[in-house]
C-alpha cells in the first residue's frame, strides 16, 4: 500500500513521466486498434498522412498537465482535420479530445477557461461538418446526427466543468495549506517571541530588584571593612544598612517569584512599586551616603501604572549607577508634568563617563532603563552633563487625561 502511494506521489510531483506512460499506452492501443480496422477500411487519404494527424492527436497527451492549453489547441487542431477529411479513428478522437479539455480545464487556470470553450466549438463545428458532409442532416438519420452531436457537447461541456471543479477544488485545498501552514509559523514565532520577551522582562525584573540591594551591600560592606577598626559604631551601621538592603532583596524577590507562579497576577502591576515608594528609595540612598534632592513642576497628574512602574525603575536604576560608578555626593531628580508627559531630569555632581563610555560596568542597567522606556513608547537621553556629572533624562508619555 505504501508503495502505490508512493508511486502515485512521485507520478504527481514529476508529471511528465506518469504522462508520457498514459500517451505510450494509449498510442499503442490505438495504433493497434486502428491498423485491424485499416485493413477492412483503409483511410481515404494516404495511410501515412492518417498516422501522422492520429500522432499530432495523441503526442500532445505528454503536457496536457504541464502545458495543457498549447496541448489542447494542438490536439484539437488534429481532431477537427481528422473529422474534415472523414478519417475513422474508431471514436478515439472523442476520449482523447475529451482528456485534454478535462487538463485544460483542470491544469490551465482560470484565464485559460476561454480556450477551452473555442476548443470545444471547435470540435463540436468539426463533427457538425462532418456529418453535414455526409448527408446525415437530408436523410433519415438527421435526427440521429442531431442528437449525436448535441450529446457530444453536453458531454464535452460536463468533462470541462468537471475539470474546472477539480482546479477550484484543489486551489481552495492549497490555500487552506498554505493558510495553515502560515498560521502556524505565526503562532510558532508568536510563540517564541512571548517566551524572549518574557525572559527579557524576567530578567529586567531580577535585574531590578537585586542589582540596587545588593550594590548598596556591596559599597556599605566595602566601608565597613575601611572603619571597622578604628569606628566600629560606624562599622555596625554599614552592617545595619546591610541587613536592612538584604532583607529588602529577599523580601522583593519573594514578591516577583510569587508573581511568576501566578497565572492571575503575571500581567498585574498592582504590587510593584511605584513612584509612591520614591520617599523610601530616597531614604535609602541617604543612608548609603548619596545626598537625593528631589523637584517637582507642573501639576501632578495620575500616571498609568506600567509607567509609574517604569519612572520607579528607571530613577532607581539612575540612583544605584550614582552611588556604584559616578563617586558622587549629591543627585537631583527633577520631575516635570509638562503636556501630557512626565520628564524625568536626573543629574549627579561625579565625574561622569570617562574614555567616551568606558566605564567598567556592563552595561545592562541602561539597557533596562531603554527596555522600560521603549516599553511605554517614550524617548531616553543619557550621557555626561556639559556642567559635569551624569545626566538621565526620560520622556514618558501619561496618556489622555481622564
Amino acid at each position: 500500500m505504501k508503495t502505490i502511494k508512493s508511486t502515485w506521489n512521485y507520478i504527481n510531483k514529476y508529471p511528465l513521466i506518469g504522462d508520457s506512460i498514459l500517451t505510450l499506452i494509449l498510442a499503442l492501443w490505438v495504433f493497434f486498434t486502428l491498423r485491424a480496422y485499416w485493413d477492412l477500411a483503409p483511410p481515404p487519404i494516404n495511410s501515412s498522412f492518417a498516422v501522422m494527424l492520429i500522432s499530432l492527436e495523441i503526442i500532445p497527451l505528454i503536457w496536457r498537465r504541464v502545458f495543457p492549453c498549447i496541448a489542447l489547441i494542438i490536439i484539437t487542431i488534429a481532431v477537427v482535420t481528422l473529422l474534415v477529411l472523414k478519417i475513422p479513428d474508431l471514436n478515439f478522437m472523442g476520449i482523447i479530445s475529451m482528456l485534454a479539455v478535462f487538463s485544460a480545464s483542470a491544469y490551465g487556470g482560470r484565464r485559460r477557461n476561454v480556450v477551452s470553450v473555442a476548443c470545444i466549438a471547435a470540435i463540436i463545428g468539426g463533427l457538425v461538418y462532418s456529418l453535414y458532409s455526409r448527408g446525415s442532416f437530408i436523410d433519415s438519420g438527421a435526427l440521429f446526427s442531431i442528437t449525436q452531436a448535441v450529446y457530444n457537447l453536453i458531454i464535452f461541456l460536463a468533462v470541462w466543468w468537471l475539470g474546472k471543479t477539480l482546479r477550484l477544488s484543489r486551489e481552495q485545498a492549497s490555500q487552506l495549506t498554505e493558510s495553515t501552514e502560515q498560521l502556524l509559523q505565526e503562532r510558532e514565532e508568536n510563540a517564541r517571541r512571548a517566551v524572549f520577551d518574557e525572559r527579557i522582562r524576567i530578567a529586567r525584573e531580577l535585574h531590578d530588584v537585586l542589582a540596587h540591594h545588593v550594590s548598596v551591600m556591596g559599597i556599605q560592606a566595602g566601608a565597613a571593612r575601611q572603619v571597622l577598626k578604628q569606628y566600629p559604631e560606624k562599622a555596625l551601621n554599614s552592617l545595619s544598612l546591610i541587613e536592612k538592603s538584604s532583607r529588602q532583596a529577599v523580601a522583593e524577590l519573594y514578591r516577583l517569584l510569587d508573581l511568576l507562579r501566578d497565572e492571575k497576577q503575571v500581567e498585574s502591576f498592582t504590587s510593584q512599586p511605584g513612584l509612591q515608594q520614591l520617599d523610601k528609595l530616597v531614604s535609602d540612598m541617604q543612608d548609603a551616603g548619596l545626598s537625593v534632592e528631589i523637584k517637582i513642576e507642573g501639576e501632578k497628574r495620575e500616571i498609568p501604572q506600567l509607567v509609574d512602574l517604569s519612572a520607579y525603575r528607571i530613577i532607581e536604576e539612575a540612583l544605584t549607577n550614582t552611588l556604584k560608578h559616578a563617586k558622587a555626593t549629591k543627585t537631583i531628580i527633577s520631575m516635570i508634568f509638562q503636556n501630557g508627559t512626565l520628564i524625568l531630569d536626573i543629574t549627579d555632581n561625579g565625574h561622569g563617563i570617562p574614555n567616551e563610555g568606558k566605564t567598567g560596568s556592563s552595561g545592562k542597567g541602561l539597557i533596562g532603563m531603554r527596555e522600560r522606556v521603549n516599553l511605554v513608547k517614550g524617548e531616553l537621553w543619557t550621557g555626561n552633563d556639559p556642567n559635569g556629572g551624569f545626566r538621565v533624562k526620560v520622556k514618558l508619555p501619561l496618556g489622555e487625561q481622564k
